[in-house]
Protein backbone atom coordinates (compact mmCIF):
# COMPACT_ATOMS: atom_id res chain seq x y z
CA UNK A 1 0.00 0.00 0.00
CA UNK A 2 1.15 3.34 -0.97
CA UNK A 3 1.95 5.62 1.98
CA UNK A 4 0.60 8.78 1.51
CA UNK A 5 2.49 12.29 2.90
CA UNK A 6 0.90 14.51 4.50
CA UNK A 7 2.45 18.39 4.81
CA UNK A 8 1.03 20.33 7.87
CA UNK A 9 2.15 23.28 9.03
CA UNK A 10 1.47 24.38 12.44
CA UNK A 11 2.56 27.75 14.77
CA UNK A 12 4.07 25.57 17.65
CA UNK A 13 5.77 22.30 17.93
CA UNK A 14 3.13 19.14 17.30
CA UNK A 15 3.73 17.81 21.49
CA UNK A 16 1.55 20.69 22.55
CA UNK A 17 -1.58 21.27 22.82
CA UNK A 18 -4.35 23.47 20.81
CA UNK A 19 -7.05 23.37 18.79
CA UNK A 20 -5.99 23.19 15.40
CA UNK A 21 -3.38 20.45 16.82
CA UNK A 22 -6.61 18.61 18.10
CA UNK A 23 -8.33 18.59 15.15
CA UNK A 24 -5.43 17.87 12.77
CA UNK A 25 -4.37 14.76 15.00
CA UNK A 26 -8.11 13.52 15.44
CA UNK A 27 -8.20 13.28 11.71
CA UNK A 28 -4.75 11.78 11.39
CA UNK A 29 -6.55 8.73 13.43
CA UNK A 30 -8.96 8.65 11.36
CA UNK A 31 -7.40 8.46 8.01
CA UNK A 32 -4.53 5.70 9.72
CA UNK A 33 -7.83 3.73 10.14
CA UNK A 34 -7.54 3.44 5.96
CA UNK A 35 -4.14 4.15 4.54
CA UNK A 36 -0.79 4.33 5.46
CA UNK A 37 0.28 7.78 5.67
CA UNK A 38 3.50 9.69 6.62
CA UNK A 39 2.97 13.15 8.71
CA UNK A 40 5.24 16.26 8.36
CA UNK A 41 4.93 18.89 10.44
CA UNK A 42 5.95 22.42 9.23
CA UNK A 43 6.97 24.41 12.54
CA UNK A 44 6.61 28.22 12.54
CA UNK A 45 8.26 29.56 15.41
CA UNK A 46 10.97 31.57 15.93
CA UNK A 47 14.01 29.19 16.19
CA UNK A 48 14.80 25.96 15.59
CA UNK A 49 14.47 23.51 18.65
CA UNK A 50 15.54 19.50 19.10
CA UNK A 51 12.12 18.26 19.25
CA UNK A 52 11.33 14.47 19.06
CA UNK A 53 8.23 12.94 17.38
CA UNK A 54 5.53 10.98 19.05
CA UNK A 55 5.21 8.47 16.18
CA UNK A 56 7.64 6.74 13.70
CA UNK A 57 5.59 8.22 10.86
CA UNK A 58 6.25 11.74 11.90
CA UNK A 59 8.95 13.97 11.40
CA UNK A 60 9.45 17.80 11.90
CA UNK A 61 10.74 20.49 9.87
CA UNK A 62 11.35 24.22 10.34
CA UNK A 63 10.30 26.74 7.77
CA UNK A 64 13.28 28.95 8.50
CA UNK A 65 15.48 25.62 6.94
CA UNK A 66 13.93 26.61 3.20
CA UNK A 67 13.66 30.17 1.35
CA UNK A 68 10.29 29.50 0.27
CA UNK A 69 7.41 27.49 0.37
CA UNK A 70 7.83 26.35 -3.18
CA UNK A 71 11.19 25.02 -2.49
CA UNK A 72 9.17 23.04 0.69
CA UNK A 73 6.99 21.77 -1.70
CA UNK A 74 9.88 20.35 -4.33
CA UNK A 75 11.77 18.70 -1.00
CA UNK A 76 8.99 17.15 0.67
CA UNK A 77 6.57 16.29 -2.88
CA UNK A 78 3.15 16.18 -0.26
CA UNK A 79 0.42 14.08 -1.45
CA UNK A 80 -2.05 16.55 0.22
CA UNK A 81 -1.68 19.52 1.94
CA UNK A 82 -3.42 20.28 5.70
CA UNK A 83 -3.80 23.78 7.21
CA UNK A 84 -6.02 25.89 9.20
CA UNK A 85 -6.19 28.35 6.63
CA UNK A 86 -5.13 31.38 7.89
CA UNK A 87 -2.89 35.14 6.29
CA UNK A 88 -0.25 34.17 8.55
CA UNK A 89 2.76 34.48 6.62
CA UNK A 90 3.80 30.84 6.36
CA UNK A 91 0.71 29.43 6.22
CA UNK A 92 -0.20 32.06 3.05
CA UNK A 93 3.35 31.13 1.51
CA UNK A 94 2.19 26.94 1.79
CA UNK A 95 -1.36 28.08 0.29
CA UNK A 96 0.46 29.70 -3.04
CA UNK A 97 3.24 26.92 -3.45
CA UNK A 98 0.04 24.61 -3.04
CA UNK A 99 -1.60 25.87 -5.90
CA UNK A 100 1.25 26.65 -8.15
CA UNK A 101 2.11 23.06 -8.02
CA UNK A 102 -1.47 22.16 -8.04
CA UNK A 103 -1.15 19.80 -4.95
CA UNK A 104 -4.31 18.73 -3.53
CA UNK A 105 -5.41 21.19 -0.63
CA UNK A 106 -7.58 21.31 2.52
CA UNK A 107 -8.41 23.42 4.79
CA UNK A 108 -9.77 24.04 8.16
CA UNK A 109 -11.87 27.03 8.72
CA UNK A 110 -12.74 25.31 12.27
CA UNK A 111 -12.50 28.02 14.34
CA UNK A 112 -12.66 27.80 18.39
CA UNK A 113 -15.76 30.17 19.13
CA UNK A 114 -16.98 29.92 15.41
CA UNK A 115 -16.69 32.57 12.68
CA UNK A 116 -18.47 36.27 12.58
CA UNK A 117 -18.84 38.61 10.36
CA UNK A 118 -18.51 41.61 13.38
CA UNK A 119 -15.04 42.99 14.29
CA UNK A 120 -14.83 43.32 18.51
CA UNK A 121 -11.65 44.94 18.44
CA UNK A 122 -9.67 47.37 16.55
CA UNK A 123 -7.32 45.28 13.41
CA UNK A 124 -4.46 48.01 13.86
CA UNK A 125 -4.26 48.38 17.57
CA UNK A 126 -4.40 44.55 17.68
CA UNK A 127 -1.60 44.07 14.88
CA UNK A 128 0.04 46.93 16.49
CA UNK A 129 0.56 44.68 19.80
CA UNK A 130 1.49 41.48 18.44
CA UNK A 131 3.97 43.10 16.67
CA UNK A 132 5.67 45.42 19.50
CA UNK A 133 5.37 42.52 21.82
CA UNK A 134 8.25 40.69 23.50
CA UNK A 135 6.90 36.93 23.20
CA UNK A 136 5.63 34.92 20.81
CA UNK A 137 2.13 33.61 20.55
CA UNK A 138 2.50 29.78 20.70
CA UNK A 139 6.20 29.87 21.93
CA UNK A 140 5.37 29.33 25.44
CA UNK A 141 8.27 27.33 26.35
CA UNK A 142 10.42 30.01 25.32
CA UNK A 143 12.30 32.06 27.46
CA UNK A 144 13.01 34.38 25.01
CA UNK A 145 11.44 37.81 26.16
CA UNK A 146 13.50 40.85 24.10
CA UNK A 147 12.00 43.52 22.79
CA UNK A 148 10.14 43.79 19.17
CA UNK A 149 10.18 39.58 18.89
CA UNK A 150 7.00 39.93 17.71
CA UNK A 151 7.90 42.58 14.77
CA UNK A 152 11.06 40.56 14.13
CA UNK A 153 9.56 37.42 13.47
CA UNK A 154 7.14 39.02 11.76
CA UNK A 155 9.64 40.47 9.23
CA UNK A 156 11.07 36.81 8.78
CA UNK A 157 8.01 35.36 7.50
CA UNK A 158 6.64 38.26 5.95
CA UNK A 159 10.61 38.03 3.81
CA UNK A 160 9.60 33.90 3.05
CA UNK A 161 6.11 34.91 1.62
CA UNK A 162 7.90 37.77 -0.50
CA UNK A 163 10.22 35.00 -1.66
CA UNK A 164 7.11 32.38 -2.14
CA UNK A 165 5.09 34.79 -4.48
CA UNK A 166 8.43 35.02 -6.52
CA UNK A 167 8.85 31.91 -7.19
CA UNK A 168 5.39 30.96 -7.53
CA UNK A 169 5.11 33.70 -10.18
CA UNK A 170 1.48 33.86 -9.17
CA UNK A 171 -0.74 35.31 -11.49
CA UNK A 172 -1.66 38.67 -8.97
CA UNK A 173 0.13 41.00 -10.02
CA UNK A 174 2.32 41.79 -6.98
CA UNK A 175 1.09 45.11 -5.89
CA UNK A 176 -2.48 43.85 -5.73
CA UNK A 177 -1.77 40.78 -3.78
CA UNK A 178 0.33 43.28 -1.51
CA UNK A 179 -2.80 45.77 -1.28
CA UNK A 180 -4.91 42.47 -0.67
CA UNK A 181 -2.64 41.03 1.92
CA UNK A 182 -2.64 44.36 3.90
CA UNK A 183 -6.67 44.96 3.50
CA UNK A 184 -7.19 41.41 4.97
CA UNK A 185 -4.35 40.95 7.16
CA UNK A 186 -3.29 43.84 8.82
CA UNK A 187 -6.62 46.08 8.59
CA UNK A 188 -9.05 43.17 9.54
CA UNK A 189 -9.29 40.24 12.04
CA UNK A 190 -11.76 38.18 9.95
CA UNK A 191 -9.16 36.99 7.78
CA UNK A 192 -11.68 35.02 5.23
CA UNK A 193 -10.96 35.63 2.02
CA UNK A 194 -11.35 32.91 -1.14
CA UNK A 195 -7.36 33.22 -1.94
CA UNK A 196 -7.15 31.07 1.73
CA UNK A 197 -9.80 28.47 -0.04
CA UNK A 198 -8.51 24.84 -0.53
CA UNK A 199 -9.70 21.91 -2.72
CA UNK A 200 -11.53 21.03 0.10
CA UNK A 201 -12.55 23.55 3.16
CA UNK A 202 -13.76 22.23 6.51
CA UNK A 203 -15.70 24.11 8.75
CA UNK A 204 -18.18 23.31 11.77
CA UNK A 205 -21.76 25.11 11.34
CA UNK A 206 -24.18 26.13 9.12
CA UNK A 207 -23.79 29.59 9.07
CA UNK A 208 -20.09 28.97 8.65
CA UNK A 209 -20.85 28.21 5.01
CA UNK A 210 -22.75 31.06 4.24
CA UNK A 211 -19.82 33.22 5.64
CA UNK A 212 -17.54 31.43 4.01
CA UNK A 213 -19.57 31.46 0.31
CA UNK A 214 -20.27 35.09 1.08
CA UNK A 215 -16.49 35.47 0.90
CA UNK A 216 -15.61 34.09 -2.28
CA UNK A 217 -15.58 30.53 -1.84
CA UNK A 218 -16.97 27.85 -3.53
CA UNK A 219 -19.87 26.25 -1.67
CA UNK A 220 -19.61 22.95 -3.49
CA UNK A 221 -15.73 22.65 -2.01
CA UNK A 222 -17.01 23.54 1.72
CA UNK A 223 -18.38 20.44 3.96
CA UNK A 224 -19.81 20.79 7.49
CA UNK A 225 -18.21 18.30 9.59
CA UNK A 226 -18.36 19.74 13.20
CA UNK A 227 -15.86 20.32 15.35
CA UNK A 228 -13.00 17.50 15.76
CA UNK A 229 -11.15 18.41 18.42
CA UNK A 230 -14.33 17.65 20.86
CA UNK A 231 -14.38 13.96 19.80
CA UNK A 232 -12.10 12.76 22.49
CA UNK A 233 -14.59 14.87 24.93
CA UNK A 234 -17.43 13.14 23.65
CA UNK A 235 -15.83 9.87 24.36
CA UNK A 236 -14.90 10.90 27.70
CA UNK A 237 -18.17 12.05 28.91
CA UNK A 238 -19.65 8.99 27.70
CA UNK A 239 -17.22 6.24 28.94
CA UNK A 240 -16.19 7.48 31.89
CA UNK A 241 -18.08 7.82 35.27
CA UNK A 242 -16.54 10.81 37.03
CA UNK A 243 -16.64 10.69 40.87
CA UNK A 244 -18.60 13.84 42.68
CA UNK A 245 -15.71 14.95 45.04
CA UNK A 246 -17.48 16.59 47.81
CA UNK A 247 -15.52 19.60 49.85
CA UNK A 248 -16.12 22.52 52.34
CA UNK A 249 -15.39 25.12 50.08
CA UNK A 250 -17.05 25.81 46.48
CA UNK A 251 -14.24 25.40 43.73
CA UNK A 252 -14.12 27.68 41.47
CA UNK A 253 -12.07 27.19 38.20
CA UNK A 254 -11.32 30.93 36.46
CA UNK A 255 -10.36 30.24 32.53
CA UNK A 256 -9.38 33.74 31.13
CA UNK A 257 -8.90 33.38 27.18
CA UNK A 258 -5.78 34.57 25.79
CA UNK A 259 -7.01 38.19 24.99
CA UNK A 260 -3.85 40.02 25.63
CA UNK A 261 -1.82 37.54 23.66
CA UNK A 262 -3.77 38.01 20.73
CA UNK A 263 -3.24 41.63 20.99
CA UNK A 264 -7.03 41.98 21.23
CA UNK A 265 -6.58 43.81 25.23
CA UNK A 266 -3.67 45.10 26.82
CA UNK A 267 -1.97 43.41 29.33
CA UNK A 268 -2.93 45.47 31.75
CA UNK A 269 -6.17 45.69 30.71
CA UNK A 270 -6.94 41.96 31.22
CA UNK A 271 -4.29 41.58 34.38
CA UNK A 272 -6.82 44.35 35.76
CA UNK A 273 -9.94 42.39 35.36
CA UNK A 274 -8.33 38.58 36.27
CA UNK A 275 -7.00 40.41 39.52
CA UNK A 276 -10.03 42.12 40.65
CA UNK A 277 -12.75 38.38 39.62
CA UNK A 278 -9.64 36.64 42.20
CA UNK A 279 -9.30 39.60 44.90
CA UNK A 280 -13.40 39.54 45.30
CA UNK A 281 -13.69 35.55 45.26
CA UNK A 282 -10.98 34.90 48.18
CA UNK A 283 -12.81 37.72 50.05
CA UNK A 284 -15.07 34.73 50.47
CA UNK A 285 -13.67 31.96 53.07
CA UNK A 286 -16.15 29.35 51.55
CA UNK A 287 -14.73 29.81 48.27
CA UNK A 288 -11.45 28.84 46.37
CA UNK A 289 -10.20 29.60 43.06
CA UNK A 290 -7.70 28.07 40.51
CA UNK A 291 -7.03 29.15 37.02
CA UNK A 292 -6.33 27.47 33.89
CA UNK A 293 -4.72 29.13 31.33
CA UNK A 294 -4.04 28.75 27.62
CA UNK A 295 -2.05 25.56 27.11
CA UNK A 296 0.25 27.49 24.62
CA UNK A 297 -0.82 31.21 23.86
CA UNK A 298 -0.21 32.33 27.27
CA UNK A 299 2.99 32.42 29.56
CA UNK A 300 3.32 30.97 33.09
CA UNK A 301 5.48 33.24 34.29
CA UNK A 302 3.56 35.97 33.11
CA UNK A 303 0.89 34.89 35.43
CA UNK A 304 2.94 34.12 38.40
CA UNK A 305 4.05 37.92 37.68
CA UNK A 306 1.27 39.17 37.48
CA UNK A 307 -0.79 37.78 40.46
CA UNK A 308 2.37 37.86 42.71
CA UNK A 309 0.25 38.63 45.97
CA UNK A 310 -2.08 35.76 45.32
CA UNK A 311 0.42 32.81 44.01
CA UNK A 312 0.34 31.01 47.06
CA UNK A 313 -3.69 30.75 47.42
CA UNK A 314 -4.42 30.13 43.68
CA UNK A 315 -3.04 27.32 41.79
CA UNK A 316 -2.27 27.80 38.07
CA UNK A 317 -2.92 25.21 35.43
CA UNK A 318 -1.76 25.35 32.09
CA UNK A 319 -0.88 21.80 30.67
CA UNK A 320 -3.31 19.97 32.55
CA UNK A 321 -6.35 18.25 30.94
CA UNK A 322 -8.61 21.01 31.11
CA UNK A 323 -11.89 18.25 31.46
CA UNK A 324 -9.86 16.42 34.25
CA UNK A 325 -9.98 20.21 35.90
CA UNK A 326 -13.89 20.51 35.14
CA UNK A 327 -15.06 17.47 36.74
CA UNK A 328 -12.25 19.10 39.77
CA UNK A 329 -14.14 21.87 40.22
CA UNK A 330 -17.99 22.95 41.02
CA UNK A 331 -18.17 26.06 38.59
CA UNK A 332 -16.65 27.83 35.77
CA UNK A 333 -15.89 31.23 35.38
CA UNK A 334 -14.97 32.78 31.93
CA UNK A 335 -14.95 35.59 28.72
CA UNK A 336 -15.58 35.41 25.66
CA UNK A 337 -12.73 34.12 23.38
CA UNK A 338 -12.06 30.60 24.77
CA UNK A 339 -13.17 27.20 23.79
CA UNK A 340 -13.03 26.26 27.19
CA UNK A 341 -16.59 27.97 27.69
CA UNK A 342 -17.73 25.51 25.12
CA UNK A 343 -16.37 22.44 26.72
CA UNK A 344 -17.57 23.86 30.24
CA UNK A 345 -20.86 23.77 28.67
CA UNK A 346 -20.53 20.27 27.41
CA UNK A 347 -19.57 18.91 30.33
CA UNK A 348 -22.63 20.62 32.17
CA UNK A 349 -20.66 22.54 34.18
CA UNK A 350 -21.95 25.84 35.75
CA UNK A 351 -20.70 29.14 34.11
CA UNK A 352 -20.23 32.55 35.06
CA UNK A 353 -20.03 34.93 31.94
CA UNK A 354 -18.29 37.70 32.84
CA UNK A 355 -19.78 40.87 30.63
CA UNK A 356 -17.28 43.57 31.95
CA UNK A 357 -14.70 45.99 30.02
CA UNK A 358 -17.16 45.66 26.93
CA UNK A 359 -16.60 42.66 25.94
CA UNK A 360 -19.62 41.16 23.60
CA UNK A 361 -20.92 37.80 24.98
CA UNK A 362 -21.09 35.81 21.38
CA UNK A 363 -21.25 32.07 23.58
CA UNK A 364 -23.67 33.26 26.42
CA UNK A 365 -26.94 32.15 25.83
CA UNK A 366 -30.33 33.24 28.08
CA UNK A 367 -32.06 30.31 27.97
CA UNK A 368 -29.29 27.85 29.14
CA UNK A 369 -29.58 27.60 32.85
CA UNK A 370 -26.16 26.74 33.60
CA UNK A 371 -24.93 30.24 32.12
CA UNK A 372 -25.35 33.19 33.97
CA UNK A 373 -24.21 36.65 33.33
CA UNK A 374 -21.94 38.97 35.66
CA UNK A 375 -21.91 42.73 34.78
CA UNK A 376 -19.61 43.54 37.76
CA UNK A 377 -16.79 41.68 39.11
CA UNK A 378 -18.23 43.43 42.97
CA UNK A 379 -21.42 41.01 42.27
CA UNK A 380 -19.39 37.82 41.75
CA UNK A 381 -20.18 35.67 44.58
CA UNK A 382 -23.53 36.26 45.04
CA UNK A 383 -23.78 34.84 41.14
CA UNK A 384 -21.44 31.67 42.47
CA UNK A 385 -24.17 31.09 45.26
CA UNK A 386 -26.89 31.78 42.90
CA UNK A 387 -25.72 29.15 40.12
CA UNK A 388 -23.33 26.86 42.01
CA UNK A 389 -26.26 23.92 42.17
CA UNK A 390 -28.33 24.56 38.84
CA UNK A 391 -28.85 21.50 36.55
CA UNK A 392 -28.76 21.85 33.02
CA UNK A 393 -31.84 21.49 30.86
CA UNK A 394 -31.40 19.03 28.10
CA UNK A 395 -33.38 20.61 25.40
CA UNK A 396 -31.83 23.94 25.50
CA UNK A 397 -28.40 22.27 25.80
CA UNK A 398 -29.10 20.51 22.37
CA UNK A 399 -29.99 23.77 21.08
CA UNK A 400 -26.72 25.35 22.46
CA UNK A 401 -24.76 22.47 20.52
CA UNK A 402 -26.36 22.76 17.25
CA UNK A 403 -26.42 26.78 17.01
CA UNK A 404 -22.49 27.08 18.58
CA UNK A 405 -20.68 23.77 18.24
CA UNK A 406 -23.00 22.00 15.05
CA UNK A 407 -22.13 18.39 15.71
CA UNK A 408 -21.09 16.48 19.15
CA UNK A 409 -21.68 12.88 18.32
CA UNK A 410 -17.55 11.76 17.96
CA UNK A 411 -17.66 11.01 14.48
CA UNK A 412 -16.73 14.99 13.48
CA UNK A 413 -13.25 13.77 13.02
CA UNK A 414 -14.21 10.28 10.96
CA UNK A 415 -16.72 12.65 9.22
CA UNK A 416 -13.61 15.18 8.17
CA UNK A 417 -11.49 11.98 7.13
CA UNK A 418 -14.06 10.79 4.85
CA UNK A 419 -14.02 13.89 2.58
CA UNK A 420 -10.09 13.84 2.34
CA UNK A 421 -9.90 10.50 1.61
CA UNK A 422 -12.55 11.68 -1.49
CA UNK A 423 -10.24 14.29 -2.24
CA UNK A 424 -7.29 11.96 -2.45
CA UNK A 425 -9.41 9.86 -4.75
CA UNK A 426 -9.48 6.68 -2.02
CA UNK A 427 -12.34 4.47 -2.20
CA UNK A 428 -13.95 4.04 1.73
Amino acid sequence: MKVVKILIPIRRLPHLESLDLMISKNIIAELEKKIKIEIIWLVIIPNEKSCTVQKQNERIIFFQSHNNAVDVMDEINPDLVFLQSSFEPIKLSVILACKSKKIPLATSFIRAVGMSTKQQYNPIITNLRVLLSKKIRGDSESKDSKRFNGLRFYLIRLKFLLKTISKCKNRIGFVLFCLLYIKANILSLDKIHSILSGDLNLCSLEKDLDILNKNGINSSKIKIVGNPAFDELYHKINNQNQPNITTEKIRVLFCPPPLHEHGYWSTSKEFHLINSVINKVLKNKNVEINIKIHPTSSFMDEYKTQLLQNIHRVKIFQKEDVIELFFKHDLVISYDGTSAILMAVLCKKPIIYLKINGIKPSLFENDLSTMIECNNTNDIINKIKKIQNVKIDERYLEKYIKKHIGYFDGKCSKRASEYVLKLLHVEI
